[in-house]
């Protein structure tokens, strides 16, 4: 982790005995994998040597660069330079987004060899014999255990985290997490959004899930005294387990409610009523007490003031075949109109790819709820353009729940042309 709190993950494609590269070039072509290699580096900073950066031969779109080099008279249109490790990183804390480590051997040996600077190794795993002169660092699987594998045709990807980090998490479920034995087993990250770092495991016969946010977010602070009014909803809703500050961020454990992303072949239609009926179950609770909603500028509110869940979308629910079995992040749970939630609702749907989908959510909300929203449209205007200027930078959270495919040009002509239809 950087000074300013960024994570730092070296991400490396390795043929067998560790060969990453033939000199300048890489000794392999594997269909796929230098997608996977945008898909978890998009949106962060990379660092790299110069030697690597001269093989690309250009500044990789999405992604701001930073060349190592020792050369002072060095140059490169569209990336920053930097003559260290330690000058790279505060170029990076600069900037302000989590640093993806991409080579070569001796940029991965010097930041694995900096106390405590990555949080993670992403090695894609190739397992081809090629001739090759260029090394990744040996790897100790006990001070680095997978927490992720992820299978693809030709090659599998796992990431490990430090140990360090699970040993904290143990130490929090042992101390206050009222588990017997808090052994931290089979941990594995869960994909689907990217405000906080998610991991399942199990400890002391329990499933449970620690989420960590970004060192400063409050949101650790704001979701506890949500979780203690959800009762009511039962099986649908994690129970808080303990909290607690890391070096990674806040830390926060629940327990772990069954389900999984919504299913990659449900049409967006058939996903709408469940969310229509879960969403009016959650505003069934009392938001009273809670931080109020304070930015209302959209059609008069006519459900009451109710529990607002703040990111009611498909991929903060979780799902067994086209039900709804969960609804998880809370962070964002406030005091207000319901038909803030309605709207997102509708809205993920239309970006899903389907406004009529939209509309069955809708007529299974008030169906549920016995209301109807006289003028959901104006609600409609305020989430699109509360979601114009972020649209794209959604993309991550869809390629989190199986939708790769909606890219961040896809996400904005969507909303653009649900928009045009709103007046």
């Amino acid at each position: 982790m950087t000074p300013a709190g960024l994570e730092v993950t070296c991400v490396a494609a390795v043929a067998a005995g560790g060969v990453i590269g033939d000199g300048p070039d890489i000794p392999w072509r594997v269909p796929g994998e230098q997608a996977e290699f945008k898909r978890r580096t998009i949106g962060t900073t990379l660092l790299m040597g110069r030697t690597t950066f001269e093989s690309i031969g250009r500044p990789l779109p999405g992604r701001t660069t930073i060349v190592l080099t020792r050369d002072a008279g060095w140059s490169a249109e569209g990336v920053q330079v930097a003559a260290d490790l330690d000058a790279a990183v505060a170029l990076a804390d600069g900037i302000g987004r989590p640093v993806s480590v991409a080579g070569g051997a001796q940029v991965y040996a010097a930041a694995l060899a900096a106390p405590g600077l990555v949080d993670a190794q992403v090695l894609t795993r190739i397992p081809l014999e090629v001739p090759g002169d260029v090394r990744y660092p040996d790897l100790d699987d006990e001070a680095w255990p997978v927490v992720e594998t992820s299978p693809h045709p030709g090659f599998t990807v796992r990431t490990h985290w430090r140990r360090d980090r699970l040993d904290g998490l143990a130490e929090l479920l042992g101390a206050g997490g009222g588990a017997g034995d808090a052994t931290v087993k089979g941990p594995a990250l869960l994909r689907g959004g990217t405000h906080a770092r998610t991991l399942a495991l199990r400890s002391g016969g329990r499933d449970l899930v620690a989420r960590w946010f970004p060192v400063g977010d409050p949101s650790v602070g704001r979701e506890r005294p949500v979780l203690e009014r959800l009762a009511p909803l039962g099986a649908l809703v994690p129970a808080y387990v303990a909290d607690t500050t890391t070096p990674w961020g806040p830390l926060v454990v629940t327990t772990r409610v069954p389900g999984g992303p919504p299913p990659v072949e449900a049409e967006p239609e058939q996903l709408a009523p469940a969310m229509g009926r879960a969403l009016a179950a959650v505003h069934a609770l009392d938001g009273a007490g809670l931080r109020r909603v304070d930015d209302l500028e959209a059609a008069p509110a006519s459900l009451g003031d109710v529990l607002v869940h703040g990111d009611f979308w498909s991929g903060n629910l979780l799902w067994s075949g086209p039900e709804v079995s969960g609804i998880v992040d809370w962070t964002g749970a406030r005091h207000g109109p319901g038909e803030l939630d309605v709207a997102w609702a509708r809205q993920d749907l239309v970006l899903l790819g389907s406004v009529a989908a939209a509309d069955l959510m809708l007529e299974a909300y008030e169906q549920a709820r016995g209301a109807r929203v006289p003028d959901v449209r104006g609600w409609d205007r305020r989430a699109a353009t509360y979601a114009e200027p972020h649209v794209a930078g959604w993309a991550p959270n869809y390629a989190g729940i199986g939708r790769p495919e909606l890219d961040g040009p896809t996400l904005r002509r969507r909303l653009a042309a649900f928009a045009a239809t709103l007046g």
